[in-house]
């Protein structure tokens, strides 16, 4: 089995989350970030967005009094208090306060102007994530679905490359809970959506993204063993990719590690190795320094479909260099799968 990673960076936390600055219009913030930038897990705020929210407070403690239809100091405070109580690890009362912010919203008089529903739709997110991470996939659901429709009241398009990252995010949360069905459904309208932002302004940053959707959908059929169309897919992500970041990078390794997955999926094992190691190399090679999560998985990979070609030894060497790379890594999964297929293989090779 290969493991499959996005590696498009996501920049969604904080173009929601600007939405709270109570601007008329938000701004089209990349959904794709440099290259050259590690990876990370769940997006953050973005400083400067902080900062300037920070600086609204203190105007408004000054002035002790709120601008009529603003979006209320009450509010924002349980907004922070939440995102801290998320940063450490205390969800429950995450939740409550952005339910209790949720609340202070709709109770107001001004519900239904765009501030307000901009704020909630930021809430609404949060609360996505929040159940993302204690993998409460149905309120995830739920919890992304109104913050698209949130969206779209503040004339915000289906074709926002915001609205179609979120829209991937609910494709996804719904192969979690195991409703291929309705994520099938998701994910095509969504890449509908893309093709359709493409056209209108074919810029990186949204070539970027209509990779990422294809990514998402061939991982979606590599996930349901239809390996024709997962290759496809990844294909397709890969073209784009090379596209946006040339045709050494390192978006562009992850993404023929993904191909070979497929390779391997639909039997062509020796191809998928041998795609497997250009990725590796490649990675090694021009990818971010300390990527050690993304080595770590390929040369996993690599160790799998090496093995499964009959090169027990060459596997094994394979997967005690993945091991060295996944040991500093936070999340210690992967280890712990590295060590499994490691004894495993050890088990096998002194049977024969």
């Amino acid at each position: 089995m290969m493991f499959t990673r996005r590696f498009y960076r996501s920049n969604l936390s904080r173009s929601i989350y600007y939405l709270l600055r109570g601007h008329s219009s938000s701004p089209a913030v990349p959904c794709v970030t440099s290259a050259k930038a590690p990876p990370t897990g769940t997006p953050t705020i973005a400083p400067i967005a902080m900062i300037s929210l920070l600086g609204i407070f203190k105007r408004e403690e000054e002035e002790e009094e709120e601008e009529e239809g603003a979006v209320p100091l009450s509010f924002k405070i349980l907004y922070f208090k939440a995102k801290s109580c998320i940063s450490e690890g205390d969800y429950n009362s995450a939740e409550s306060a952005l339910h209790n912010g949720l609340h202070i919203l709709q109770l107001s008089t001004y519900s239904n102007t765009r501030p307000f529903m901009e704020a909630m739709a930021a809430t609404t997110y949060e609360l996505g994530e929040l159940y993302v991470i204690r993998r409460d996939w149905e309120k995830a659901v739920n919890s992304y679905t109104e913050t698209i429709r949130l969206m779209t009241l503040c004339d915000i398009s289906l074709e926002n490359p915001q609205v179609i990252e979120l829209s991937l995010k609910v494709g996804k949360t719904l192969c979690n809970k195991n409703d291929y069905r309705e994520a099938e459904k998701t994910f095509n309208f969504t890449l509908s959506s893309a093709l359709k932002l493409v056209d209108v302004d074919p810029s990186d940053n949204n070539v970027a993204l209509l990779g990422m959707c294809y990514q998402a959908i061939g991982q979606f059929y590599l996930m349901s063993n239809d390996f024709t169309k997962a290759m496809g897919y990844f294909k397709k992500s890969l073209e784009k990719a090379k596209e946006v970041y040339g045709e050494r990078d390192s978006q562009v390794a992850v993404l023929m590690s993904d191909t070979a997955a497929a390779l391997q999926g639909g039997g062509h094992f020796e191809e998928a190795e041998k795609m497997c190691q250009e990725a590796v190399d490649m990675l090694l090679d021009v990818g971010p320094p300390h990527d050690n999560e993304h080595l770590a998985i390929l040369l996993m990979n690599l160790a799998a479909l090496k093995n499964d070609n009959g090169k027990k030894e060459e596997s094994m060497a394979v997967y005690k260099k993945a091991l060295s790379y996944s040991r500093s890594l936070p999340d210690q999964s992967i280890s712990k799968e590295i060590r499994r297929r490691l004894t495993l293989l050890r088990n096998e090779t002194q049977q024969k």
